[in-house]
């Protein structure tokens, strides 16, 4: 009889048991496989900030980068939040910090993403499928023009209809999409079940 590897059982138990809550409301294996996948990633979170401490951090001092004491002496203070007194307002330094770089991150990530390459991909050679595309560019953009009315305009009326179509038309491949990823999740997770017990009891 052929028995199915460790990683195999463990990913099949851990499985069935976070899914028995679908079942059988909260018990003790959900409450097991919730507890495990939670330690496990924080666990490996932790890890990670380790090691992308010492490779960023203190090999880089030690290459000669010594700006970077600044953050590694900076970033420990955000423990201090939880403090008592003034120590607390210490711990606003390095909050700013993230708040200030990660936003100017996030705008420019998505200006250049959603803005600057949709723009770009808009100016290509007029063929049929291009021009559909123009089409459902210009009238969505339209769609959201409030500056003026549309009303007894029966031409803008047709140009704010089909921007709205094509709006709609995208939220439903976005959706349609979006469905099928998660569903490649869930068949993604059965995986290790199906595998378990056809070994198990396949031979």
């Amino acid at each position: 009889m052929v028995l199915p590897s460790v990683e195999l059982t463990v990913g099949a138990i851990c499985t069935i048991a976070v899914w028995s809550y679908i079942f059988y409301k909260e018990n003790p294996a959900y409450k097991f496989g919730m507890i495990t996948m939670i330690g496990i990633a924080l666990g490996n979170a932790a890890l990670m900030a380790l090691n992308s401490l010492y490779t960023n951090g203190v090999k880089g001092i030690t290459g000669g980068n010594y700006l970077l004491i600044v953050p590694i002496i900076i970033g420990p203070l955000i423990f201090l939040i939880h403090a008592k007194g003034r120590l607390t307002r210490l711990a606003r330094w390095p909050i700013s910090m993230l708040m200030g770089i990660g936003l100017a991150v996030a705008i420019r990530g998505s200006s250049h993403t959603y803005i600057y390459n949709n723009v770009k991909a808009s100016f290509v050679p007029l063929t049929f499928n291009n021009v559909i595309i123009l089409i459902c560019l210009l009238s969505s953009l339209f769609y959201f023009l409030y500056t003026f009315d549309i009303t007894g305009k029966p031409v803008l009326g047709k140009v704010h209809l089909i921007g709205r179509y094509a709006i709609m038309m995208f939220l439903g491949a976005m959706f349609g999409s979006v469905t099928m990823t998660r569903m490649t999740y869930i068949t993604g997770a059965l995986e290790p079940v199906v595998r378990f017990f056809l070994i198990l009891f396949g031979g």
